[in-house]
């Protein structure tokens, strides 16, 4: 896996685990309740908000969604854009540095 690969999925799990306990601590639920209101089980949930996106398909983020009353997105886009957006980074400003060098 390259370096921005794995930068990429760094973020994917951090974020997609924050947000999903986020919500949860929210509406003021503990796991088992969003497992009751979801339909995923509570060990998936607790994975999820630990980081492991292994155990994430696209069906369960939908019934996460729905149990939050929220739509779920999921989307790819260039490693620049994403460089910009989630760590500040320029790759055009960096590319042109590293060709001076």
């Amino acid at each position: 896996m390259t370096i921005r690969h794995q930068r990429a999925w760094d973020y994917m799990r951090h974020y997609l685990g924050l947000q999903i306990n986020l919500m949860r601590l929210a509406r003021g639920w503990n796991v088992e309740r969003l497992a009751k209101e979801s339909g995923v089980s509570a060990r998936v949930i607790r994975a999820l908000e630990n980081g492991k996106v292994d155990a994430a398909t696209i069906l369960t983020l939908t019934r996460l969604a729905k149990a939050f009353d929220v739509a779920a997105f999921v989307h790819m886009e260039s490693f620049g854009k994403s460089l910009v957006a989630h760590y500040g980074l320029d790759a055009t400003r960096n590319f042109e540095e590293r060709k001076e060098a």
